[in-house]
């Protein structure tokens, strides 16, 4: 009986030393580093409010060290000896650093953070004014790591080389919804660097006046693949080339971010490429290039599909909305009210091979040649469903063709050229082919004053287009389904049911509301009060609002037009961040022409 009782104590004891613990600081131990090596796994260590003045690693421990009332009151000061955190023994997503101030580091990698071989979880922290001298990654430094950075805020930080920010090598980390700004570098990437064959999967940062001396002031992908989704590069700048976004010797996927406001002194005030990359549906506005590529600069076979490109300027050179070379693939793009000396909204150049596919170049300007298109030694050039209206320059209002040892030879077919051939001025050395389906008509757009370059139900361009065209795409810029009826569209919008929004999203502020459909068709507008994951499914299409909706109301019917506009003041009870679901049904209930439109999710500014 005595044994059976021992046994059972033991067993207790044993369970209970099992229990993950939580230790003080500095009430249990006096630093931080000495809680961490009492810790054992699964433990949590808190750190009270205070100035912490040390170095700390987590000695490949899957403990969670987190702040008690967060990192604007818990500072951990590296006194300019070394990395602030390192990572360095194997540690993994379950070792966790979360609210702290990491400030005052300096190391010749890894001022702030120093993670190597180690994958850890980096939330909520400020990662500031730290430092990297003679390598590379101010605020963090990964190297065959794997780490998820979320959620801090990493700003100040200074490199003498590359990667003010973060700096990735042979790395797969993810990079989440960080706020990086006001970085510094002497060579690449103000913000982030992704080099050394690494795979980065880059999401929801805003990404800030950040600086370079060299290349790309907001990232770096070298030799490196990485997902570049729906971010914000905002006020970014490079001395010598890519104010926003810099691409070298791979495929990264530029997808769905918002790109305005960077600056160059050499090309590309947006994004620059030298690679095969995708650049596709971005949002890519007010950029500004001392070179060329006042937006995109590229010398790659990139796909550039379903972007809307705007009011950017080439200062030097060519393209203000886009300059490429090699083989670009150049589809579904809104191209408009840009500025070069040459090619204001695009530019073809040395020895290319384009495609130029379902583009709308609208409203560009070039001081001198090609107010549209500039085409400069560069074939075999194919421009196809294309409307070039508005544009103007002094020789060439629409495209000039020239040449210099290696003869331009462009074919179009079924575009909407405004002037017809006589915009379009072709030297002695080049070659333009007029094909099949030429038009010279108003493209009859919504409201090209506000950017507003869908087609109307009337627009010469509906159903006028090459429907066998070579790389033809599935949809359109904003994914309405490509050749919607019988024949598709010239342009880059493909007229179908549709809900969109031309506004600020900001209370009190008037937006437009916009239905696309048939005219004379009834419209009822339906505000929801979240999204139904997956949709409910309908004889009219999916319907994506979770039932009952916050609201409906019938809006009228369908004007000759074809868009139907709600004039509309946006709530002031709408917080800033938040969102506000729309759908529209097109028609009678159970017509047999009745459709549901898109999702339209307005996010309050």
């Amino acid at each position: 009986m005595r044994s059976a009782l021992v046994a059972l104590a033991a067993s207790v004891l044993l369970t209970t030393a099992a229990f993950p613990a939580t230790i003080y600081v500095p009430d249990n131990y006096s630093t931080i580093q000495g809680a961490i090596n009492a810790s054992s796994t699964g433990d949590t260590i808190i750190v009270r409010p205070g100035t912490y003045v040390e170095n700390i690693g987590f000695m490949g421990k899957a403990i969670t060290l987190q702040s008690e009332q967060g990192a604007a009151v818990t500072i951990i000061d590296g006194s300019q000896t070394w990395a602030v955190v390192s990572f360095t023994k194997g540690e993994a997503r379950d070792s966790v650093l979360d609210g702290f101030t990491l400030t005052n580091g300096r190391s010749y990698e890894g001022g702030g953070i120093r993670c190597d071989r180690s994958s850890p979880s980096i939330i909520n922290n400020v990662i500031t004014q730290n430092e990297s001298r003679g390598c590379s990654g101010a605020g963090i430094h990964l190297e065959h790591a794997s780490p998820l950075i979320k959620g801090n805020d990493i700003t100040d930080n200074e490199s003498d080389r590359s990667g003010g920010g973060i700096a990735c090598e042979y790395s797969s980390p993810t990079i989440e919804e960080n706020y990086i700004s006001n970085n510094f570098c002497d060579i690449d990437a103000g913000g982030i660097m992704v080099a050394g064959l690494s795979s980065a999967e880059i999401l929801k940062n805003t990404i800030v006046q950040n600086e370079a001396w060299g290349y790309g002031g907001g990232i770096v992908c070298s030799n490196a693949k990485a997902l570049v989704f729906d971010n914000t590069f905002k006020q970014n700048r490079a001395d010598d080339g890519a104010g926003g976004i810099l691409c070298r010797y791979d495929a990264p996927i530029i997808f769905r971010n918002d790109i305005s406001h960077n600056q160059t002194g050499g090309n590309g005030g947006a994004v620059s490429c030298s690679s095969d990359a995708y650049i596709v549906k971005n949002t890519i506005i007010w950029n500004w290039a001392d070179g060329s590529g006042g937006g995109i600069y590229c010398t790659g076979n990139a796909t550039i599909n379903g972007n809307f490109i705007s009011t950017n300027d080439a200062a030097g050179y060519w393209g203000g909305g886009i300059s490429v070379s090699e083989a670009p693939n150049v589809i579904n793009n809104i191209i408009c009210n840009n500025r070069a000396q040459n090619g204001g909204g695009l530019s073809v150049l040395s020895r290319s091979a384009a495609s130029i596919l379902n583009n709308t170049i609208a409203s560009n300007d070039a001081s001198y040649k090609g107010g549209a298109i500039y085409f400069w030694s560069c074939s075999p050039v194919y421009v196809t469903n294309t409307i070039l209206w508005d544009n103007d320059a002094p020789t060439g209002p629409e495209c000039y063709l020239g040449s210099y040892n290696y003869a331009t030879q462009v074919s179009m077919a079924c575009c909407d050229i405004e002037g017809g051939q006589s915009s379009i001025y072709v030297d002695t050395n080049s070659t333009l082919k007029w094909g099949t389906g030429m038009i010279d008509a108003d493209p009859l757009f919504a409201d090209p004053g506000r950017e507003d370059f869908h087609l109307t139900f009337q627009s010469p361009c509906v159903e006028a287009g090459e429907s066998n065209a070579y790389g033809l795409p599935s949809e359109d810029f904003e994914d309405d389904q490509r050749i919607a009826w019988n024949r598709v569209d010239i342009g880059a919008d493909e007229f179908y049911y549709h809900l969109y929004a031309i506004g600020s999203v900001r209370p009190y502020s008037k937006i437009d509301v916009k239905v696309v459909g048939d005219p004379g068709a009834p419209a009822t507008l339906f505000l929801g009060s979240g999204i139904a994951e997956p949709p409910y499914q309908t004889q009219h299409g999916e319907f994506w609002l979770t039932w009952p909706p916050l609201w409906e109301s019938n809006t009228g019917y369908v004007p000759g037009s074809g868009i139907l506009v709600l004039k509309t003041v946006v709530p002031s009870t709408w917080s800033s961040g938040s969102e506000h679901p729309l759908q529209a049904l097109i028609g009678p209930w159970g017509g047999s022409n009745t459709h549901l439109s898109n999702l339209l999710t307005l996010v309050a500014e």
